[in-house]
């Protein structure tokens, strides 16, 4: 018998199996909701929060109860039952590297707080409106900060200091954070407050952003004045080859490519970006047969904005990180870095989002891998795929203009949908709904949305707010395509709304 088995072993605290081996990580499926611990109530009993915007009783039942420890403040997986809606069964406890993952996946609600433990209801529930899913940085994250420190170093005086020093960070502005977090040895894994809009605006040399609200601060080089890398180099002359082939859109113009650039458009930008890329992979809004899925990413390979897998992990880098001087394009260092500057700078996007490791949910299947190692080759083919089958009209239309197309659109989410626009929801960061945006790019545009409900496979929740991707997705339910399709409760949009 391995050691450490029982009740409370350090097998079961460090989320391992039998065999020392790290558990694989387990997502919700129908029937099943994640939820935080507010209340131990006793005998197997708990009251949780869950992600639904229910509040639940819970029991924890068989060898869980015998074996692990469930605390206020754990993240935990609970089953539904089907006539008893207020009440659920403990399915699993997820430690809080397995809670974190959960986050970058677009799983959990981004300002949820791991094992913060000072923010539930007293017996009283008076205090019930601590436990919300907004952007409530000051009793939050200090919380969240001094229980991780605490469990790290057992000290009680240093978890007290982290936590001040995380109510520090969210009155900064983005200027002053930056330059803070980026004195020391960055953790690219774990979050950080917001910085102050109001002291950003008031930040030596910050700039309005063109009829937005957002100043903004520059703090990577100008590119005539940076050591450029090899990375650099090749995405900048990639990029000139494209943009240079679009000039001949003119002389090269005929009904019949005008038909291609569309049909193509919409295959790699919608298909490909906006419900593979995004919704699927991103944030695992709604789940499809294999086949479907990897036939989808491929069209997103086809738009030629990255591997699957890297393009998913700045995407879940940049939700952790919304706005922060971690975010790999924030509207604070200026329209342009968060449009495509950030691109040309592959030093700072390392140092933002590290060695990655976010993607382990892609990282196990060899399609992706196969993907990865093999990129250059598929980009390659379908260009020259392009050129044999119509020439260089069809290279133009259906390649480069297309390309450079999409590639704005995208990045005008980004950039645009950052600082301009309005907000319905409280998201704490500058997340806007555009309209134009969303126009341009099937729905991605009500942006506010999304980082209110990342999880949610629909971003138009309004009836005049019209979402192709998320007609794709009811389509694809419709045929029995599309399974575990997520959706926020009207509770949870009331919790965030801006009245």
């Amino acid at each position: 018998m391995p050691k450490n088995k029982g009740k409370g072993g350090k097998n079961r605290r460090r989320g391992k199996n039998e065999s020392e081996e790290k558990r694989e990580l387990i997502f919700k499926e129908d029937g099943q909701e994640y939820a935080q611990v507010m209340r131990m109530l006793g005998n197997g009993r708990l009251e949780a929060m869950c992600i639904d915007g229910i509040k639940r009783l819970c029991h924890i039942r068989g060898k869980m109860r015998k074996k692990v420890w469930v605390n206020t403040g754990d993240i935990v997986l609970v089953g539904l039952r089907d006539y008893q809606d207020e009440k659920a069964d403990v399915i699993l406890k997820y430690m809080a590297d397995e809670a974190r993952s959960l986050k970058a996946y677009g799983e959990l609600p981004e300002n949820i707080r791991v094992n913060e433990t000072d923010t539930f209801a007293d017996e009283d529930g008076a205090n019930d409106e601590y436990f919300d899913f907004e952007d409530a940085f000051g009793r939050q994250q200090a919380g969240a900060a001094a229980v991780e420190l605490e469990e790290e170093t057992g000290s009680v005086a240093e978890a007290a200091s982290a936590a001040v020093a995380q109510q520090r960070l969210r009155d900064l502005s983005y200027s002053q954070q930056y330059d803070l977090l980026f004195q020391g040895e960055l953790d690219v894994k774990k979050a950080v407050p917001k910085p102050s809009p109001d002291a950003q605006s008031r930040e030596e040399g910050a700039r309005k952003v063109w009829l937005s609200d957002v100043f903004a601060t520059a703090k990577s080089p100008p590119l005539a004045k940076r050591r450029l890398q090899k990375k650099d180099w090749e995405y900048m002359a990639f990029m000139a080859v494209i943009h240079g082939l679009c000039l001949l859109a003119p002389v090269t113009f005929s009904w019949p490519m005008v038909g291609l650039f569309f049909v193509s458009y919409f295959i790699t930008g919608c298909l490909g970006i906006t419900l593979s890329f995004h919704r699927q992979l991103s944030h695992r809004a709604f789940a499809t047969p294999k086949w479907l899925e990897y036939a989808l990413a491929y069209c997103g390979v086809l738009a030629v904005q990255g591997d699957p897998t890297e393009w998913v992990s700045s995407h879940r880098f940049h939700h952790l990180h919304t706005d922060t001087p971690l975010d790999p394009h924030s509207p604070y260092e200026g329209f342009w870095w968060s449009h495509m500057g950030w691109l040309l700078d592959n030093k700072a996007t390392l140092e933002r989002v590290g060695t990655r490791g976010n993607t382990s949910d892609l990282d196990c299947q060899p399609f992706y891998r196969f993907i990865e190692r093999t990129y250059g080759l598929h980009v390659v083919a379908m260009f020259a795929a392009l050129y044999a089958l119509g020439g260089l009209p069809a290279l133009v239309w259906g390649g480069a203009l297309r390309c450079a197309w999409v590639y704005h659109i995208t990045w005008f989410v980004n950039s645009a949908s950052h600082v301009w626009g309005y907000q319905s929801y409280a998201t704490g960061d500058q997340s806007r709904n555009n309209w134009w945006v969303a126009v341009l790019a099937f729905g991605e545009g009500w942006h506010n949305n999304h980082h209110a409900f990342e999880f949610s496979a629909r971003h138009g929740f309004e009836w005049w707010q019209f979402d192709v991707t998320w007609q794709c997705v009811r389509l694809l339910k419709a045929l029995g395509l599309a399974s575990n399709v997520k959706l926020p409760s009207e509770k949870q949009k009331q919790r965030l709304a801006i009245s």
